[in-house]
C-alpha cells in the first residue's frame, strides 16, 4: 500500500510540474459540483461525484483519462471504521409499464429488459450477490463476504417480481431477498405461497415486510398491534418455509424507537429502511440503509447510483 501511494505521489508531482508549463490541466472534484471541460486540448474527461461524500482529482489529455483519484476510489477503499461496504439494492416491481400508470408506479417499476442489463453489468464487473442473513452474519464476524458483495431486495411481494426477477437472478447465479407480506398473498397483483416456496427452493431468501404492511409510526397502531402483527408474519413464514431470518423491512421505510424496540423483542436482529447508504454498521443494524433503484432509469444512471461516479460523453 505504501509503495502504491509513493508511486501516485511521484506521478502527481510530475504532472504538476508539467502543468506549470501548461501541458496538463487539473481540477478537483468536490461534492455534487459538475466539473466541466476547461477548453482546448487538455481538460476534464467526464467524471463527477454523485454522493458528495468525497472529493478527488482527475487529469486528462484530450478525452483520455490519465490520472484519477475520485469519489469512487475512496468510497470503496476507505470504509468507515466499524462498517461493511455492501450496497443493498431496493426494487419493487420488475415489469413492463403501460401508458396509463402514474408517476409513482413508473418510478417503482424496472422493466425486465433494464433489470437484465443491470444484472449483466454487475456480473461482468465482478459483483457477487449475498443474502441479508449473510450480511448480518458478517457484521457478527460469522461469515466472510466475497469481493464486491451486493444484495438484491424486493419489497412488498408483488407477483411480477416472482415471475420476472427470480428467473433472471437464477440465470446470473444471483440470489435475491424478498420482503413479503403474508397477509397479501393471493390477492390481485401479489405473489402466492406456491411461488414463494418455489423461489426459496432456488436459493432465494424470504424476510418479513410485516403481516399487513402497516405503518409502524402511525398512531392508529398501538404497541400490542405491532407486536402481534410482526409475530404473525414470522409464524406464517416459518410454518411454510421453515425458520426464516429475523430481518424486518419497514413498510414505507417508517420506523420509530418504540417500533424498533418491539421488533427486537419479537426477535428481529436487523431492520431495513429506505434511507440511502451503502455502509452497514454493526451498531445500527435496525436502521440499515439501502440503494433505491428507480424505474425508467438507464444503465448509466444505475452505475452512477451504485458507484457514486458518473461517466458521460464530452463530444
Amino acid at each position: 500500500m505504501a509503495y502504491r501511494q509513493k508511486k501516485w505521489t511521484i506521478f502527481i508531482i510530475a504532472l504538476l510540474v508539467l502543468g506549470a508549463f501548461g501541458v496538463f490541466h487539473f481540477r478537483p472534484v468536490h461534492g455534487n459540483a459538475l466539473v466541466r471541460p476547461f477548453g482546448g486540448l487538455f481538460g476534464f474527461h467526464g467524471v463527477v461525484s454523485a454522493d458528495g461524500e468525497y472529493g478527488g482529482t482527475i487529469v486528462t489529455i484530450g478525452n483520455k483519462l490519465v490520472a484519477e483519484r475520485t469519489a469512487q476510489t475512496k468510497s470503496v477503499t476507505q470504509v468507515p471504521s466499524g462498517s461493511l461496504h455492501v450496497p443493498i439494492l431496493m426494487y419493487h416491481h420488475i415489469a413492463d409499464v403501460g401508458l396509463e400508470v402514474d408517476r409513482l408506479q413508473k418510478d417503482l417499476t424496472v422493466s425486465p429488459e433494464v433489470f437484465q442489463t443491470e444484472l449483466d453489468w454487475l456480473s461482468q464487473n465482478g459483483y457477487h450477490s449475498v443474502t441479508l442473513e449473510q450480511v448480518y452474519l458478517a457484521t457478527q464476524k460469522q461469515f466472510e463476504l466475497p469481493a464486491k458483495p451486493i444484495v438484491f431486495t424486493f419489497d412488498d411481494g408483488y407477483l411480477d417480481v416472482f415471475i420476472n426477477a427470480v428467473p433472471l437472478l437464477a440465470k446470473h447465479h444471483f440470489v435475491g431477498s424478498f420482503a413479503v407480506v403474508p397477509g397479501f398473498f393471493g390477492q390481485s397483483g401479489y405473489t402466492t405461497w406456491e411461488l414463494v416456496e418455489q423461489a426459496k427452493s432456488q436459493g432465494m431468501e424470504m424476510v418479513s415486510h410485516t403481516e399487513t404492511h402497516f405503518d409502524g409510526t402511525s398512531k392508529k397502531f398501538d404497541s400490542e398491534f405491532i407486536r402481534q402483527n410482526l409475530e404473525q408474519s414470522l409464524s406464517e413464514l416459518d410454518s411454510h418455509l421453515g425458520h426464516v431470518p429475523r430481518i424486518l423491512v419497514y413498510p414505507y421505510g417508517h420506523f420509530s424507537n418504540e417500533y424498533i424496540n418491539i421488533a427486537k423483542q419479537v426477535g428481529f436482529v436487523m431492520g431495513l429502511t429506505t434511507a440511502y447508504g451503502q455502509f452497514i454498521r454493526s451498531d445500527s443494524l435496525m436502521t440499515t440503509p439501502r440503494v433505491r433503484v428507480h424505474g425508467a432509469g438507464t444503465l448509466d444512471k444505475f452505475i452512477e447510483t451504485l458507484t457514486g461516479i458518473k461517466q458521460f460523453n464530452t463530444k
